[in-house]
């Protein structure tokens, strides 16, 4: 099953030439989903893959991964 989701999602990368880096980011994402002990079912399984493939192109292209410690510090004074 998960490989016939991977293959999906290359498909879709592919069509909205997403870099492959994003494409595997996303399959890392949905392997760490999937290793969780969780029931997905089966006919959420490519909701979840393409969220694991939206948020592997927000963290690509926005490099959200590189946020500076004071900004953290910030959000989190702002949260009531």
């Amino acid at each position: 099953m998960r490989v016939v989701l991977v293959d999906w999602l290359l498909e879709v990368a592919s069509e909205y030439n997403l870099q492959n880096q994003t494409f595997l980011l996303a399959v890392r994402y949905l392997d760490g989903c999937l290793a969780r002990p969780i029931n997905v079912a089966r006919d959420t399984l490519q909701l979840l893959g393409v969220t694991c493939l939206s948020v592997a192109a927000y963290g690509f292209y926005f490099s959200i991964f590189n946020i500076s410690g004071d900004l953290v510090t910030k959000w989190n004074d702002q949260v009531p």
